[in-house]
């Protein structure tokens, strides 16, 4: 009687975690009518692309893939960005990306997951994966001018998407921010992943073991979710990867800070390395301390000038 007792609790836990699972890994169900991916309002650069390919999934089974991501190129680029975005958060979240790109003479291409962006279902890690593959081979497929040199960029969990596809095919650069070896470990639950009760695990410390690009990984200092050891332990899984801390930024607004996109930029360009991106990283440091210490000198001049007046008066 106790083991019949055992089994059912096992089974309703086991039962518990597969079903809430995936909702905690990918947040698809707090989106607005506004953020579906056919009717949000575009700026005339970006275009939308969405098609369904036939393909062979992780599972070798054939399936219809439906393929949808935010593009952006110009004749005078040399190159493309793919990125992909974590798992609380839509492609269309990450234009200030185009910009970015564009400045630097690479297309962009914003990659939306399945479930995402008006889809009214929860995606599975190997079709988040699978559709990630496809949309990469389609966006080169279909830009081969520009295929020569692709760059993969992945946030939090989309790094660990970036991670796979870099797995798969190769891409000049891969460029990761806040990522983490797996779900599992990420969460402090390794033991349910040693049980085989996780699914979902995103195991991008395996996966970055055969990724043979440079890799450039960025941490916030004040990442509240990733920690600076664990991303660091990620970043040391791959053969050749360099490490940079973004300083004073947290884990949801890294790109709101310019030292990253000044780094980011500078991995852009063919044959970086970690001496040229720390040297544009600590040029921006030393130039905005020295904008600091000037408006520090003007504020205190101002005030030594306003009592010099208000003795005057006296």
């Amino acid at each position: 009687m106790v083991v019949i007792v055992l089994l059912v609790i096992l089974f309703l836990v086991w039962f518990s975690i597969r079903f809430v699972e995936p909702r905690l890994v990918f947040r698809v169900s707090n989106y607005s009518y506004k953020d579906d991916f056919d009717k949000q309002d575009l700026p005339s650069h970006i275009q939308r692309v969405s098609q369904t390919v036939q393909s062979t999934n992780l599972d070798t089974m054939i399936v219809l893939t439906k393929l949808r991501y935010f593009f952006s190129a110009k004749p005078t680029h040399q190159g493309i960005v793919i990125v992909f975005h974590g798992n609380a958060s839509l492609a269309s979240d990450h234009f200030a990306f185009v910009e970015q790109c564009d400045q630097a003479n690479m297309a962009c291409a914003l990659v939306e997951y399945p479930g995402y962006a008006g889809q009214v279902f929860v995606p599975s890690q190997n079709m988040v994966l699978h559709n990630a593959v496809m949309t990469f081979d389609h966006i080169v497929r279909n830009n081969r001018m520009l295929a020569e040199h692709v760059v993969l960029f992945g946030q939090s969990l989309g790094s660990c998407v970036a991670t796979f596809v870099a797995n798969q095919r190769m891409v000049k650069t891969l460029i990761l921010a806040s990522c983490f070896p797996s779900i599992p470990k990420l969460v402090g639950l390794e033991f349910l992943d040693w049980l085989g009760i996780m699914v979902h695990t995103f195991d991008a410390a395996k996966w970055a073991k055969f990724v043979r690009s440079p890799v450039l990984v960025l941490h916030a200092e004040r990442d509240q979710l990733v920690s600076r050891q664990m991303c660091l332990a990620q970043s040391n899984n791959f053969a050749n990867s360099v490490f940079y801390e973004v300083k004073h930024a947290s884990h949801n607004d890294i790109t709101a800070f310019k030292e990253f996109w000044i780094v980011f930029r500078k991995a852009l360009d063919i044959g970086w390395s970690r001496e040229s991106v720390k040297k544009a990283g600590q040029a921006h440091r030393y130039a905005q301390r020295y904008r600091m210490e000037n408006a520090v000198h003007a504020m205190l001049a101002e005030l030594d000038g306003s009592k010099n007046d208000a003795h005057k008066i006296l």
